[in-house]
């Protein structure tokens, strides 16, 4: 299942019923389809002249962990915005783009 505790950030809060949950579900699952996160990431460390060393040490993990992440097409919301401060980039930006562009 995916985290959706992003949406309180964009959306009002109330109570969702199941085919809104789904269309959710379903756009998520577009997007995640058009945008490989993982290799994002990957791309904006080499962009950013960082090494996996540099950035599992400031994610206080592994670099196996980094390489995981990297291989990942989509990437749990609070995860993201760590790793976009971090890396001091707007990875929502990129998901914001594609839904602007439907």
């Amino acid at each position: 299942m995916f985290d959706l505790s992003f949406l309180s950030l964009i959306l009002p809060k109330r109570e969702w019923d199941d085919n809104v949950l789904d269309d959710i579900i379903n756009i998520i699952k577009y997007f995640t389809a058009l945008v490989h996160i993982g290799e994002l990431i990957k791309q904006t460390l080499k962009q950013r002249h960082k090494s996996v060393v540099w950035f599992a040490g400031e994610l206080s993990c592994s670099r196996t962990n980094v390489y995981k992440i990297f291989s990942k097409p989509s990437i749990d919301s609070s995860d993201l915005l760590r790793i976009s401060k971090i890396l001091d980039y707007d990875f929502f930006e990129i998901y914001s783009k594609e839904l602007k562009n439907q």
